[in-house]
Order: structure tokens, then sequence, then C-alpha cells
């Protein structure tokens, strides 16, 4: 039996995200449960190729953290809209389950507007 690869990678942003989640969960019911998430901002390789977020290694955690009942922020080097690789576009029925994290990479914070320390995590999202 062989087993698709993008599950495999679905799996494992999936039990990352969990990890994250578990080393955190010792927070009051008081305390404000926010993550931090740092994506990429390049839009264009060095060649001129074009680049941008792998949709799926936001998507995956952005999913398990919210689902959780944590609050994401998410910010790229100079804020704007997250490019998104073009060769990482979603399946109707990810597209579906993935809405809510795609939309909320129209817009981030620039990482020199948030401090550390204001976080209970911090994400670097590949891609």
């Amino acid at each position: 039996m062989k087993i698709n690869p993008i599950y495999l990678f679905t799996a494992r942003a999936a039990v990352l995200a969990s990890m994250i989640l578990a080393g955190i969960s010792s927070l009051s019911a008081t305390e404000e449960k926010t993550i931090l998430v740092l994506v990429t901002g390049a839009a264009k390789m060095m060649n001129g190729k074009p680049t941008g977020l792998w949709l799926e290694e936001f998507a995956v955690p952005y999913k398990v953290f919210t689902d959780a009942g944590y609050r994401v922020e998410v910010v790229t080097p100079k804020g704007g809209a997250a490019p998104i690789d073009p060769r990482s576009k979603p399946k109707p029925d990810q597209a579906a389950a993935w809405k809510g994290a795609a939309q909320r990479l129209g817009e981030t914070k620039a990482l020199a507007k948030v401090t550390a320390e204001s976080f209970s995590a911090i994400f670097i999202s590949g891609g």
C-alpha cells in the first residue's frame, strides 16, 4: 500500500501543531491564548520565479490552533498580504476547510510591530 505524500505532510503539520498546543496547555482559563504565526512575505525568488507561502503549511496548523480555542496573530517581515505560492493551490475540499486561514493571509502585521512576550507560543510556518 502506497501512502499519498500529501497526506503524510498534512498529518505531520497537524501533529506539530498539536505538540505546540501540548506545550502551552498550562495557561489558566483567564489568560488570553494567542499564538503568533510568522509567514513569508516573499513573492518572487532571486531568479524572478513566483513563490510564497505553501498554503497547507499555514492552513493546517492554523485550523488546529483555532479549533483548540487559540487566537492567531499572523505576521510577515514587512506586513501586508502574504503571497501564496501558486503551486500550492488547494483542492476544492481543502479550499473550503482552509477558507478562514487563507483570509487571514490577506492583511498581516509587520513583525516589528509585535513583541514575543505578548504571545503564548510562536509558530514559524514553512514555505
